[in-house]
């Protein structure tokens, strides 16, 4: 078992405070608002062009806006770079890592359930070992809430069914069997849970890029780019210490660092920012 520790507020209770930090110090902060290129002038970063005004119809090539920054910090995951800038900007080895290693995801698979009354302590997570007789998958199980508990498998990009594209109809018809398939397994090794529930939402999302030979630790990209003055941060690049916003918030602060020429946070410092 472990102990699941929450934020008090929520996202909002750790976002507020940084958006109300950055308009103190001069800092402007636009939502809704797509970058659609980072531009490179000599090999260094120049800006950011930005789409600006509304679109009357849907295929409307918007207006753009530069804005001309020293300094670039790249926070979209690193699979969708060339989504941002042109990936002809970076050497080919590069742009051949980032492709080999961009779809193979980690994926989680499972239920949120609403529950009359929790099936064990609430500050309790479990896990279960592969081998449940249907899907042959391992289970984890957290409550969110002290009646909503959060179950799910985790899947690697070369289990199947293969969730490569769930706009496609092939994939959408092999996760809802497998989820029919997993929810039969969940009630097998936890029977007290079938007529406990209230409501359950089925989900299936990319966690991250997998923990796998070949795409971890020094394998992955890291903060640094090709392009002078271009940083990505994330929980998915090289130096990220912890999971979500903690991988998050300590590359952000390794960046800051950089930029600031401080160095203070520590590169190989363990599970803390």
């Amino acid at each position: 078992s472990n102990t699941i520790l929450l934020i008090k507020g929520g996202s909002p209770a750790l976002l507020q405070p940084l958006a109300d930090s950055i308009k103190e110090n001069g800092g402007e902060i636009r939502t809704e608002t797509n970058v659609t290129d980072i531009t490179v002038k000599n090999g260094k970063v120049y800006g950011v062009k930005i789409e600006v005004g509304k679109k009357v119809i849907p295929t409307q090539i918007s207006d753009d806006e530069e804005i001309e920054a020293p300094f670039v910090i790249c926070s979209v995951p690193f699979w969708s770079i060339f989504e941002v800038i042109s990936e002809d900007l970076f050497p080919e080895w590069y742009v051949d890592w980032i492709k080999r290693i961009s779809h193979k995801f980690c994926y989680l698979c499972g239920f949120i359930m609403g529950l009359k009354k929790p099936v064990w302590p609430p500050e309790v997570m479990r896990w279960y070992l592969p081998g449940l007789p249907r899907t042959k998958v391992a289970l984890a199980a957290y409550y969110e809430q002290e009646t909503v508990l959060q179950i799910y498998c985790q899947l690697q990009w070369h289990d199947k069914p293969f969730f490569s594209d769930l706009r496609q109809a092939k994939d959408m018809r092999q996760i809802r069997e497998f989820l029919k398939l997993l929810e039969e397994d969940i009630y097998d090794v936890i029977p007290e849970l079938k007529e406990n529930i209230e409501w359950k939402i089925p989900n299936l999302g990319a966690f991250s890029i997998a923990d796998a030979p070949g795409v971890a630790a020094s394998y992955r990209p890291g903060l640094h780019t090709p392009i002078e003055n271009l940083y990505l941060v994330g929980n998915n690049i090289r130096e990220a210490r912890g999971l979500a916003y903690q991988g998050l918030a300590h590359t952000a602060l390794l960046c800051a660092d950089e930029i600031l020429g401080k160095r203070q946070a520590d590169l190989n410092a363990p599970w803390s920012i």
